[in-house]
């Protein structure tokens, strides 16, 4: 079947995403997908791959695209499901935007279309590159802390007091890793990286010894690379929603000694 996928996501949402699409280009579906081109790199090959940021996107919302050869339509906003139907793809099925109490944002992905991809497995799984291993090697010592305290959501967020007495203790070389939100902001530790793409974060979870980080997108592109990823919980979200498979989970009531002490092990 020819399946197109409107996802326009942040990181984390769409690192969600990649096991669906890899599931049905391994059953031998031809998927396309429609999301913002800066997360391209995560996507699985064999995927033709659009991006939701340039004029295709704009012709989508406006119901001027043609997606009348696409068997499946699968999106996760109402809005979504309504472009894919004025652009004319049959059987459109629409997601919720956000899991139910309990239930694990992948498997919230896969509902719309769980019955295509039966038994598929669902923990996000990232390949780096030899060169985005090559290029993260030479930024970064060995055996580095990688310290990602930010996050688009204020409420995810720890002081950040706490992470410096992390940098102090830890027993090992830390780099510090901010994003476009927090650019400009005083009191970060040194070194600090703010200049990493998609690649660049990649690589830097295929070298690093651990990466300790809190609920944000970032934190599920490393586990999904497969670093060892610790992820602070300040009570904002919910763990069994939004904790990366396989991640390390540090509660409210965890302090930085308990992730200095994870991180060192």
């Amino acid at each position: 079947m020819r399946v197109f996928v409107l996802r326009v996501a942040a990181l984390g949402d769409t690192v969600c995403t990649v096991p669906l699409v890899g599931a049905l280009v391994a059953l031998g579906h031809h998927v396309t997908v429609c999301a913002p081109g800066r997360l391209h790199p995560l996507l699985p090959s064999g995927v033709t791959a659009l991006d939701s940021d340039g004029a295709l996107g704009s012709a989508l919302y406006a119901g001027r695209a043609d997606l009348s050869s696409y068997d499946v339509g699968v999106a996760w906003t109402s809005i979504g499901g309504d472009a894919l139907r004025a652009c004319g793809a049959r059987d459109v099925r629409v997601g919720a935007p956000r899991p139910r109490v309990g239930q694990h944002a992948v498997d919230m992905v896969f509902e719309p279309v769980a019955d295509l991809v039966v038994g598929a497995p669902r923990e996000p799984k990232i390949v780096a590159s030899s060169a985005a291993v090559a290029a993260a090697r030479r930024r970064v010592p060995d055996g580095v802390v990688v310290l990602v305290p930010g996050s688009g959501g204020a409420a995810k967020r720890v002081p950040l007091d706490a992470w410096r007495e992390v940098a102090r203790t830890v027993g090992a070389p830390v780099v510090w890793v901010r994003g476009p939100v927090e650019r400009g902001e005083a009191g970060w530790g040194a070194p600090c990286l703010d200049d990493l793409d998609i690649i660049g974060l990649i690589g830097l979870a295929a070298v690093c010894r651990a990466w300790l980080g809190v609920d944000s997108g970032p934190s599920h592109l490393a586990r999904a690379v497969g670093a060892r990823v610790g992820v602070v919980f300040t009570g904002a979200t919910d763990p069994a929603s939004w904790a990366p498979p396989g991640a390390v989970v540090f509660g409210p009531t965890t302090g930085p000694g308990d992730w200095a002490r994870w991180a060192a092990s």
